[in-house]
């Protein structure tokens, strides 16, 4: 038998689903990329700090903690930091403070320009700024976002200086390793083929003693 769904059901399921859509497309979150990474004591981390933006929305300010476990690495913001252009050149007051303990820096940008649709589309992820970190010691580093010390712009604000609610704040991990990882890959490929080859050789000798 077939099941037969009442129009008023149907109407609803879809209203559900346009909702549902709706909400996916203008999520805004602000991320780190990448999300993770492993590096060796001889590397180093670099890591974007990216607002995913909602359709529209235009980004005119920041001020937020970028947290991170000093023991394992090391940032130096006046040589390790750089921002990106969406909100402007250097001059459009972008700043950068120590945090309040070790592994904390409050980075923090109010664009001066006048028209943010000359560098924004309101649609494409923006890059607020990169890091770089410096491993210190073997371990798992967790980077994290939270309020900064700065003008309150609680976390970013729009075009209007209005605050952007957040969908979703992410987070990141740095893995140091006591060797880099790509010899980590190497020295895996380098096990498999020796074991091939002993097992080629294996198998040789056998077929001549036969």
């Amino acid at each position: 038998m077939r099941k037969h769904i009442k129009p008023f059901q149907m109407i609803s399921n879809l209203v559900l689903v346009f909702l549902l859509g709706l909400q996916s497309a203008t999520a805004a979150s602000l991320s780190f990329i990448p999300s993770a990474q492993t590096i060796g004591l001889n590397e180093q981390a670099e890591v974007d700090v990216v607002f995913q933006a909602p359709s529209g929305a235009l980004v005119s300010a920041y001020d937020f903690f970028v947290n991170y476990d000093p023991s394992v690495v090391a940032f130096a913001p006046s040589v390790n930091l750089s921002f990106g252009p969406s909100l402007g050149s250097p001059l459009d007051s972008n700043w950068v403070l120590a945090g309040l303990q070790p592994g904390q820096v409050n980075v923090g940008e109010l664009s001066l320009v006048s028209d943010l649709t000359t560098l924004q589309d309101g649609v494409s992820d923006l890059l607020l700024f990169s890091m770089v970190f410096q491993p210190v010691d073997i371990g798992v580093s967790v980077l994290s976002f939270s309020g900064g010390i700065g003008p309150s712009f609680d976390f970013l604000a729009d075009e209007s200086g209005v605050p952007i609610v957040l969908d979703n704040v992410g987070a990141a991990t740095i893995t140091v390793v006591p060797i880099p990882a790509a010899v980590w890959l190497f020295g895996s490929a380098l096990l498999g083929f020796v074991g091939y080859a002993r097992a080629f050789g294996r198998k040789s000798r056998c077929s001549n003693d036969s």
